[in-house]
C-alpha cells in the first residue's frame, strides 16, 4: 500500500493594508486642499459684486443670444439634414429591398428633438424672465 505524505500548511502572516500612493494623494486633496480653497473663497469673496451683477440683466445676454442663434440656425440646418437623411434611408431601402424601421424611427425622433429643442429652451427662457 502506498502512503502519501500529508503536510499541513498555515497561511502566512497577513500584512496590514496600506493605501496605494494615488489614493493617499486623493485623501490629502480632499481633506486638506478642498477646505483651504473653501476658506479662501469665504475670506476673499465680495458680496457687493454679486448684488450689482444680479441687479442688471447684462450677464444673461450671452445666453439669450446663443439660444436665439440656435433657434434660427439649428432648426434650418436640422430640417435639411433630417430631410436628406430620410431620402438616403429611402434610397438604401429600395436598393437593398428591406426597410429598417428602427433607423427611420431614430431619424424622425432626432428630427423632432432638433426642431423642438431650441423652441423649448426659448420658451423656458421666456418663462424665467417673465
Amino acid at each position: 500500500m502506498c502512503m502519501k505524505k500529508f503536510t499541513l500548511s498555515f497561511p502566512q502572516k497577513v500584512q496590514t493594508a496600506t493605501w496605494p500612493q494615488h489614493q493617499r494623494k486623493l485623501h490629502l486633496t480632499l481633506n486638506i486642499a478642498v477646505p483651504l480653497v473653501a476658506l479662501a473663497v469665504l475670506l476673499f469673496a465680495d458680496p457687493t459684486f454679486a448684488q450689482t451683477t444680479a441687479a442688471s440683466d447684462e450677464w444673461v445676454k450671452p445666453g439669450v443670444d446663443t439660444i436665439n442663434r440656435l433657434r434660427s440656425g439649428v432648426v434650418t440646418a436640422g430640417a435639411a439634414a433630417i430631410g436628406l437623411g430620410i431620402m438616403i434611408l429611402g434610397v438604401w431601402a429600395c436598393l437593398t429591398f428591406r426597410m429598417n424601421w428602427d433607423k427611420l424611427g431614430y431619424v424622425i425622433f432626432g428630427g423632432i428633438l432638433i426642431m423642438a429643442g431650441p423652441q423649448m429652451a426659448a420658451g423656458l427662457l421666456e418663462l424665467a424672465t417673465s
